[in-house]
């Protein structure tokens, strides 16, 4: 026990092994300061983004349109591109039919440069939701590859509900809440926990 005389004499520290609840806010801390922390391009801070207009209203954006502007919003991403994949992604999202991996995408992409409300406004939305509370089918649970992009255009969940939470845990922690944080924690390990 912290403060306890130890059997020398010193009193504990509690440098040991921390608790569960300790750890976990640790690790949520380090993957706030690891994954969102915008490119240091510049001392100022990009606003929210807006919410991209909605589909009805936009024109019409042809396949082959979508899949190259989906090339290029990966290109981009590589190379740590956030703000300006960020904006493609948006383009993307705004013609073509509502897609969990995109949206999770644009979050993503959002949060890393630096408009980590607009990335909780995505994340928060219907369509990352249901995503998130999607376990099934099992063979969706593993990680994304290379080639990313093509998991975008298709109006389906391809990928696997963990990187919702683990996305979720991120964002809270990066605005201070972790209340919602340790909650969304809590799920993450549920999910990870499942697949092994």
């Amino acid at each position: 026990m912290i403060g306890t005389p130890t059997r020398d004499g010193r009193r504990d520290t509690g440098s040991g092994r921390g608790s569960p609840l300790a750890l976990t806010l640790v690790s949520l801390a380090a993957l706030a300061a690891l994954a969102l922390t915008p490119a240091p391009t510049s001392r100022h801070r990009p606003a929210a983004r807006p919410a991209p207009a909605k589909h009805a209203a936009a024109p019409a954006m042809t396949a082959a349109d979508a899949a190259k502007l989906a090339d290029e919003a990966r290109a981009v991403e590589e190379i740590g591109g956030w703000a300006r994949a960020a904006e493609i992604l948006a383009r993307i999202r705004a013609h073509a039919p509502r897609d969990p991996d995109l949206d999770l995408f644009t979050a993503w992409c959002e949060a890393r440069s630096g408009a980590v409300d607009s990335a909780a406004a995505i994340l928060a939305g219907p369509v990352l939701v249901k995503a998130g509370n999607d376990s099934l089918p099992a063979t969706r649970n593993a990680t994304y590859t290379w080639d990313h992009e093509e998991t975008w255009l298709n109006a389906e969940y391809d990928g696997w509900y963990w990187y919702v939470w683990r996305t979720r845990v991120e964002l809270a922690a990066a605005r201070g809440r972790w209340d919602e944080a340790l909650a969304a924690a809590r799920r993450l390990l549920l999910a990870r926990r499942r697949t092994f």
